[in-house]
């Protein structure tokens, strides 16, 4: 940013899932195979190494504590030894982030997620704690610097695609902030949220709102029009607080889309709408 100014982001949230929930997400949409085949049980030397590493880094040495787990990471991947491997994979994610190793934090991530055969579980479960060091990070820009990574590491992973749309949702309202907004809304747009079988489906509105928002912002009326349409409008049938909020959102964006277009009976109806509201 040129001027100086520290730009404020919302944290991201980690969404996490019970490691049943992850499996079987995992399982249906990615059909990872290698989840349920394991070819060594390597959880005494995980047990054991995990300390032996602690202590490494206690003495300042965070790099060689990723050394000496290094061998095993490898052995539970090929092994196929899933739980192991997750523990390892979120330790050295976790030794890196408490000895403020941010530079190294990041190669770690990068790193571990270019490994050959990688156990998607792990990989998972250490974006997943990633994001919940991101609002942890000292500055704005080792913050950013960490959400590039994390969004390099997601792209094209359908079973971090929920985590990414998030990363990238703290992006968007950097850029916007920035007054990018045709950079912010192309970005953005690039998100597929409808199809994202594990996103729940009130952030999936969330995030087609924040895609209609923007493209009205940029008086892209017929690009937001076509957005409205990916939203049912039953949703917002519920009487809770959270909902109304977001059908009030919804129906002030369609009046605007209404009145850009003429069609005057439409924006009635959706000034009853709102309405109903208070």
């Amino acid at each position: 940013m040129g001027d100086g100014k520290t730009v404020k982001v919302e944290p991201v949230k980690s969404g996490a899932r019970t490691d049943q929930e992850l499996m079987a997400h995992l399982a249906a949409q990615v059909g990872d195979g290698r989840l349920f085949k394991m070819d060594v049980d390597y959880a005494s030397q995980v047990d054991e190494a995990i300390p032996k590493a602690n202590a490494i880094a206690a003495k300042g040495d965070v790099a060689g504590a990723l050394d000496s787990l290094a061998n095993l990471e490898k052995l539970s991947r090929l092994g196929s030894d899933m739980k192991s491997n997750t523990r390892i994979v979120q330790h050295m994610v976790k030794l890196c982030f408490d000895g403020k190793k941010w530079d190294l934090l990041n190669d770690t991530i990068l790193t571990l997620s270019k490994k050959r055969l990688i156990i998607k579980m792990a990989i998972a479960k250490m974006v997943r704690d990633a994001c919940e060091m991101v609002e942890k990070m000292p500055n704005e820009e080792l913050k950013m610097k960490l959400v590039d990574t994390l969004r390099t590491v997601t792209a094209g992973k359908i079973y971090v695609e929920v985590e990414r749309a998030r990363l990238t949702s703290l992006v968007v309202k950097k850029l916007e902030a920035e007054g990018k907004l045709e950079e912010a809304t192309n970005l953005i747009l690039e998100l597929q949220v409808e199809t994202y079988g594990s996103m729940e489906i009130k952030e999936k509105v969330e995030f087609l709102l924040e895609q209609m928002r923007l493209t009205v912002a940029r008086a892209d009326y017929i690009r937001a029009s076509i957005i409205s349409n990916k939203i049912s409008t039953k949703f917002f049938n519920s009487d809770k607080e959270d909902v109304q909020d977001l059908k009030l959102r919804f129906y002030n964006l369609m009046i605007t889309i209404g009145l850009q277009d003429s069609k005057y009976l439409e924006v009635c109806r959706h000034y009853r709408w709102v309405l109903r509201n208070e």
